[in-house]
């Protein structure tokens, strides 16, 4: 029963894997992660686990989760109940000089001082074996899922020299496309000017409405170690409107996330043609971007705010609706001002692609430039999706989308409505009280008690029961055993016994969420 899964939760980096071979795992930023065992094993009535969290060498671990509840151990021992006592944990780094769980050396011998997992952030879980009649109380739902909450990988700093814990994203593009294992360039190669300048910027304090500020482009996820680099890099980049670019010495640079104004401008004198697509505008490829964010005060899992709308365009042409799903990025807020950059971004006024002779060279490398075309009456500045430069030199084509700084601005006015995380205070629904409560015993193994109650389907609720002597104090917590059915742990024979259900929100017992008990029915096992 030790052994007995949770159900699963939202997102799936919180999940315990089961995995002969499970994807190894790197985070950055604040997370909340479980991991893959990687060992589970009992010994006089104990059981040992060993949880790996993802590759370090990571910064801290902070909290410690059993299923839902903040395990809140004290050098090491859970002190919150029903495992207060019962459960202990050993946590490592992942650093290069981590020594072997203790824990594990000095139970089993085959686990020597040189089982390091050097590398690998990861946590010992020691459940402590009890009395079989308070195992319900103690481990309800089996052996609980185990969590945790880290401040993860750890990141160079241009600007300081200083290798150390950042949600910083510019840093934390830096260190990826430098890590071994993400695109693994030489920091020769790295522009460590222009990352010092975004990485400024990520810095920037942006008011917030209710006070105090935030930092403008934050970053905190967890990715498998065999996803495309790309992909993992698309992310990074997402969580701070940012672009790579080559500079003229053969390096790689970043910019963006912040609007500056062109220094190029390209006149009807330096166009020989030009093509002309008209802009979404009004009618606009979507007006109102669904966002998702990851919610710290929600149990860090995946979650909507304020959707970023055109109101003018839907007026004219009704909702046209697109998600963009930004789970790397820890702040509504800063959901939500990429939002407004990215429907700008999809929604130009204007595309033109224009045939220009050697002054195309002067846009070379710049992420906007200013078009003056009297013709079309555009006076007016244009990001760069695409530069193409002639084999002669003498001129290029520029492929262009309309921008303005508008994209870029903020206020507190724009915030959205804060979003408010579910809590059991917020519960307001009890289930019903059970019927129909039936009773038998079953001798398989030993004897136990059977209970089930009539089905409430198509209903959020489970059901629980419990048990004691006649004339006992105490209750006894049964398992489940199907949708409307549960079961005691092995009882004396030749006993009477009371037994009650009650109907329960997702989580059984400790969901919050319990009804009234049924009048107590009785059985004996005589």
């Amino acid at each position: 029963m030790l052994l007995t899964p949770d159900k699963p939760k939202g997102d799936p980096r919180q999940l315990t894997v089961k995995q002969s071979l499970p994807a190894r795992t790197r985070s950055y930023g604040r997370v909340k992660v479980s991991g893959a065992f990687a060992f589970i094993q009992t010994y006089a009535g104990n059981l040992y686990e060993i949880v790996i969290h993802g590759e370090g060498p990571w910064d801290a671990i902070e909290e410690w989760w059993l299923n839902d509840k903040n395990a809140a151990p004290v050098s090491g021992v859970v002190s919150t109940a029903p495992w207060t006592g019962f459960i202990r944990f050993e946590s490592f780094l992942g650093t290069d000089s981590q020594p072997a769980s203790s824990l594990l050396t000095g139970t089993f011998p085959a686990w020597t001082a040189d089982h390091r997992l050097r590398g690998l952030a990861y946590s010992v879980v020691w459940l402590s074996a009890v009395a079989e009649d308070k195992f319900s109380k103690t481990y309800p739902n089996g052996s609980p899922a185990v969590r945790v909450v880290a401040r993860t990988s750890k990141v160079y700093d241009p600007r300081t020299a200083v290798t150390a814990f950042s949600e910083n994203a510019a840093l934390c593009i830096r260190d990826y496309l430098t890590h071994s294992r993400g695109f693994n360039i030489s920091s020769a190669l790295i522009d460590d000017t222009t990352f010092s300048a975004f990485a400024n910027v990520c810095d920037e304090a942006v008011a917030l409405a209710a006070g105090g500020t935030e930092p403008r482009y934050r970053v905190a996820f967890t990715y498998d170690m065999v996803t495309e680099p790309r992909e993992v890099l698309r992310q990074l980049l997402q969580s701070c409107d940012a672009e790579l670019y080559p500079t003229p010495d053969g390096k790689v640079g970043i910019r963006g996330g912040k609007w500056t104004a062109p220094t190029v401008t390209i006149g009807p004198e330096h166009i020989r043609a030009f093509h002309y697509v008209q802009g979404n505008d009004r009618l606009a490829a979507f007006n109102r971007l669904k966002l998702t964010f990851t919610f710290r005060a929600a149990d860090y899992q995946p979650f909507e705010c304020d959707p970023w709308e055109d109101l003018a365009s839907q007026a004219e042409v009704g909702v046209l609706q697109q998600d963009l799903t930004l789970t790397q990025v820890p702040s509504y807020t800063q959901a939500r001002r990429l939002g407004k950059i990215f429907s700008h971004k999809s929604n130009p006024r204007h595309r033109l692609e224009l045939q220009v002779d050697a002054k195309a060279l002067d846009a070379l490398g710049e992420r906007t430039v200013h078009v003056t075309l009297p013709e079309l009456e555009i006076d007016e500045d244009f990001f760069v999706e695409k530069f193409e430069l002639q084999g002669d030199f003498s001129g290029g084509t520029l492929t262009l989308a309309s921008l303005s700084s508008d994209a870029y601005a903020w206020t507190t006015a724009e915030e959205g409505t804060e979003p408010v995380a579910p809590t059991d205070a917020a519960i307001t629904v009890t289930p019903p009280t059970p019927t129909g409560l039936a009773l038998s015993i079953s001798t398989v193994g030993g004897i136990r008690i059977l209970g089930h109650v009539d089905p409430l389907v198509g209903t959020p609720w489970g059901t629980a029961g419990r048990y004691r002597i006649v004339g006992a104090t105490d209750w006894i917590n049964m398992g489940h055993d199907g949708d409307w059915s549960f079961k005691s742990d092995y009882v004396d024979g030749a006993t009477d016994y009371e037994v009650q259900a009650a109907h329960t929100g997702y989580g059984g017992i400790n969901s919050g969420q319990v009804g009234a008990w049924t009048a107590s029915s009785f059985i004996s096992t005589a």
